[in-house]
């Protein structure tokens, strides 16, 4: 009898060491399928062309006080958007100085929660196109801005947007495939 207890104490003590001690894990994000990349040609009364992904669709700006062609470029498989303005400035310089520094200030307007703000000037003369973007990184609410002119009479104003409370990590695979797409668009920029 006492060789009986000893051993199934020993098999108690034995099955109880098993046991392995909890290790939290990390916290962990949903796979995201990204699309092939397929663009169509986005041609309007609008005073501008561009290219855009199939996966996206083109909107007329449905917000109030809105003017013609301003498009909201819409990601529903990643509940983002790219809102677009556009001005016709004719010819005003001041205008467009304007214009050109409301954008600016929309920029850094994000600099209390944004790590760095990177400003990038591309001149395209063949195209006439002179473009500033403005490249946010941090917990901002855009990632991405910029602004297209030819200085003589177009204006067009971008800014991208997810339409929830975003994660920089959870978020970023989706950021830097969509922004492949904004620069495909401003590269395919142009005026009518």
């Amino acid at each position: 009898m006492r060789y009986k207890t000893i051993i199934a104490l020993c098999l108690v003590a034995v099955f109880a060491a098993c046991k392995q001690d909890y290790t939290p894990k990390r916290k962990g994000y949903f796979r995201i399928d990204l699309p092939e990349k397929q663009y169509v040609q986005y041609n309007s009364n609008c005073p501008f062309t561009f290219e855009y992904p199939t996966y996206a669709g083109v909107f007329a700006d449905s917000s109030s006080n809105t003017e013609p062609c301003w498009l909201n470029v819409r990601y529903p498989q990643f509940n983002a958007v790219l809102h677009l303005t556009y001005k016709d400035f004719n010819g005003n310089n001041e205008k467009l100085a304007e214009l050109e520094e409301q954008s600016r200030k929309y920029a850094y307007e994000h600099t209390i929660k944004a790590q760095d703000i990177t400003p990038m000037l591309v001149d395209d003369t063949a195209r006439s196109m002179y473009i500033t973007t403005f490249s946010l990184e941090g917990e901002t609410a855009t990632s991405f801005r910029f602004y297209a002119t030819d200085n003589k009479r177009h204006y067009l104003d971008g800014a991208f947007y997810f339409n929830h409370r975003t994660n920089v990590d959870s978020i970023a695979p989706v950021q830097e495939f969509i922004m492949k797409d904004i620069e495909r668009m401003l590269e395919t920029l142009n005026w009518k």
